[in-house]
């Protein structure tokens, strides 16, 4: 049997630093990956099953367990190659239609073009079913 504790807020022993249930259930990261777009490799990740490679730059994150709706939130946390400087300035869109277990995005640079970095970070913040 599975055990259930049900709080409002929590807070550290000391007294400080409180926050609130509810934050924490919708405010945390649901899914991330930190994954290399060049070799289609995720190096590590939470609730993300696989990572397809659909063309460059562009990439069909799969989720372990969906979410309630379609409308969750992308967020990207960086890009580059592992080891040497970026000189460009990169970027992240929604590139298709984000389903409650998958989400389509296209990585690029300031040039306009897709590109496959070697280091990528992203995550996505919503409920899960």
């Amino acid at each position: 049997m599975a055990s259930i504790i049900k709080v409002e807020t929590l807070q550290d022993t000391a007294g400080n630093n409180a926050i609130g249930a509810l934050y924490l259930s919708k405010g945390t990261d649901k899914a991330y990956s930190e994954h290399n777009n060049a070799t289609n490799t995720i190096n590590q990740s939470l609730n993300q099953s696989s990572q397809t490679d659909t063309d460059t730059g562009r990439k069909t994150h799969n989720w372990s367990s969906a979410f309630t709706t379609a409308t969750y939130v992308g967020r990207v946390g960086i890009a580059g190659n592992r080891g040497t400087t970026t000189s460009s300035t990169r970027f992240c869109v929604v590139d298709g239609t984000w389903t409650t277990t998958a989400a389509v995005v296209r990585h690029g640079h300031s040039t306009n073009s897709a590109h496959d970095d070697s280091h990528v970070s992203i995550s996505f913040v919503g409920d899960l079913a």
